[in-house]
Parts: structure tokens; C-alpha cells; sequence
């Protein structure tokens, strides 16, 4: 009887993450939790979390969203309007599309032009007030 409790080692089990505590993790790494707020969602301590969870800490920002960048794209490619506009935007670092009229096209190509010759000081760029009214 003496054997039994021999080979048990004194105090708490080791903590074992699962798969499912690892996702949450990455969800919360994603949102932006600090790491006090995710060791308390788990039930854990603060050092546990950083020492079992440390690449989930440090890559799952970066994860989860390639993820759903990729569901977006997957989305997209079905037809979806919304998530096309999204990945857009996202893929502009979210600076929105600028759709030109044809005068404003014909305008910016001229100061493109004018931006690239080698007499750009001497000429007057279109879309300044004085080349508009012919001073």
C-alpha cells in the first residue's frame, strides 16, 4: 500500500492548455486583451498564461486575421458585394477607393505631367486658382 502514492508528485498537477483554450487565447490576443484580463477569462494566473500561451500571445493578432482575411476572400469569390468592399479597403490600408470624373482623371494626369517635366518650375499646376482663371 505503501507504492500507490509514491509516484504522484506533491502538490497541483501540471497545467495542460487544450485547443480550445489556445484559440480564445488567440481571439483575445486579437482584440487586444491585456494579459491580466485573458490569465482572468481562463481562470489562471497571470505568469501561466505567458509561459504556456507565449506564441499565441505573440502571433495570434497576426493569425487571426490572415484567418479572416481569408473567409472574407473566400466570401468574396461566392459574390459577396460586402466583403469585396471590405478586402478592398483593407488591401488600401484602409484608405477608401477615390472615384474620379473624367475632368478630375484629365486634371491629375496634367499635374502628373507637369510633376514630371523638367520644367515643372515654370509652369503653373491646373488645379491651383491662378492657372484656373488665366492670371
Amino acid at each position: 500500500m505503501g507504492l500507490i502514492g509514491r509516484n504522484k508528485k506533491p502538490g497541483r498537477p501540471a497545467f495542460k492548455p487544450t485547443k480550445s483554450m489556445r484559440n480564445r487565447v488567440e481571439i483575445g490576443a486579437a482584440a487586444g486583451l491585456s494579459h491580466i484580463q485573458l490569465a482572468a477569462a481562463l481562470h489562471i494566473s497571470r505568469p501561466t498564461l505567458e509561459s504556456n500561451f507565449d506564441d499565441e500571445l505573440k502571433n495570434g493578432r497576426a493569425r487571426k486575421l490572415l484567418q479572416t482575411l481569408c473567409l472574407l476572400d473566400k466570401q468574396a469569390k461566392r459574390g459577396s458585394v460586402a466583403a469585396m468592399k471590405f478586402l478592398v479597403n483593407a488591401f488600401n490600408n484602409g484608405a477608401p477607393l477615390q472615384r474620379l470624373s473624367p475632368m478630375e482623371k484629365k486634371l491629375q494626369a496634367a499635374n502628373e505631367a507637369i510633376d514630371n517635366s523638367p520644367w515643372r518650375d515654370l509652369i503653373a499646376r491646373v488645379d491651383e486658382p491662378e492657372a484656373r482663371n488665366g492670371q
